[in-house]
């Protein structure tokens, strides 16, 4: 699908788009197709119901529910934004970083889930999900945080993940690669991690309460 514009060669994509969060819609009356904006990658941005699965191709998808007991997965370069109540999950954490953040005033909660971390490996990946790297991910998830009224001075930043792959060259070691990557993007913004349980060689799924920001290894 175009974006309805044509970019000059050679134009950076970057420099114009900004993603954009649909509220979501009751459940009997899901978000009609007309109102969903296009990224000009191709890829529609979706407001995602409860227990969604993930969707192959989406940049990265936004949830803005507040229903009691509303649980949101986040798959591997996806990110979720939400507000009110219920949690955030994301499964399966091996070298790949979960990035917790927590508005306390405003009950904003966003995690996002990254596997690599920088994406001039593979730009034509990146172009098509770029939630799926730290170096565009991160900034994603800022951008995503303030729409829904998070505020980034005051934020608190939790990681999850990093873990070694057992047998792995130290050289190619992706979870401390993607842990420096991360940690790289939070200083340029000044921000400090309040919690972290990362490295090691286990697999974690991790989830976050959005009304309280409580933090859990399940």
């Amino acid at each position: 699908m175009s974006s309805g514009s044509e970019k000059p060669p050679g134009a950076n994509p970057w420099s114009t788009w900004k993603p954009q969060l649909v509220p979501a819609a009751a459940p009997s009356a899901p978000p009609a197709a007309a109102s969903r904006p296009v990224s000009p990658f191709g890829s529609t941005l979706r407001a995602v119901p409860p227990k969604a699965t993930p969707t192959e191709g989406v940049a990265w998808r936004g949830n803005t529910g507040s229903s009691p007991g509303l649980r949101i997965n986040v798959g591997i370069g996806e990110l979720q934004v939400a507000r009110g109540s219920g949690e955030i999950v994301t499964h399966g954490l091996g070298s790949c970083i979960a990035v917790l953040l927590w508005d306390s005033n405003l009950r904003v909660a966003g995690m996002l889930h990254l596997m690599l971390p920088d994406s001039n490996v593979d730009r034509g990946r990146a172009t098509k999900q770029p939630a799926l790297f730290a170096d565009l991910g991160v900034p994603l998830l800022f951008d995503a945080f303030e729409r829904q009224g998070g505020r980034l001075s005051g934020v608190r930043v939790s990681l999850f993940g990093g873990a070694s792959i057992p047998g792995a060259p130290t050289l190619f070691d992706i979870g401390k690669r993607n842990l420096l990557a991360v940690r790289k993007v939070l200083w340029a913004k000044r921000l400090a991690v309040a919690s972290e349980d990362v490295g090691g060689s286990v697999s974690r799924t991790v989830r976050l309460v959005i009304e309280t920001g409580a933090t859990a290894l399940l």
